[in-house]
């Protein structure tokens, strides 16, 4: 078996060094280190509202005239319903929300290395996959 904790494995699946213990955490508390953030684009808020609320058996924590989110424990999700009425486009952003920086910074460093082109945002940065599809890695 190799030795996971080398300095020299540079592999893709190689394990993070240990975690200090003053490191920040994300500001929102859930259970695994990293979870899904989908964010669906929609016409009606107060149709997908209704069935979102009988999928999930589950109110939003937070709900305004055109934005309800969901956090989830199962699955462990943060996911989001944002109206656009006008501009309707099935232009949806799918994301990663890491719980410790260092992983944001880590995967961010990595997909540099790659030649990803990344965007910098307020909480970390967004990505493009081949199709087209925006996903948004934060903190």
């Amino acid at each position: 078996m190799a030795d996971t904790n080398s300095s020299s494995n540079n592999s893709c699946c190689a394990p993070t060094s240990s975690i200090p213990d003053q490191e920040l955490t994300s500001a929102v508390d859930f259970e695994t280190e990293v979870r899904p953030h989908i964010s669906l684009n929609v016409f009606d808020l107060r149709k997908s509202l209704a069935f979102y609320m009988a999928f999930f058996n589950q109110k939003p924590v937070k709900l305004k005239e055109d934005y309800a989110k969901f956090e989830l424990s199962q699955p462990p999700v943060n996911f989001t319903l944002n109206v656009h009425e006008d501009n309707y486009d099935q232009d949806t952003e799918y994301g990663l929300q890491m719980y410790y920086q260092h992983e944001l910074d880590d995967m961010r460093e990595r997909l540099a290395k790659i030649g990803y082109e990344l965007q910098t945002a307020d909480n970390g940065f967004y990505i493009r996959d081949p199709e087209g599809n925006r996903w948004e890695i934060y903190h």
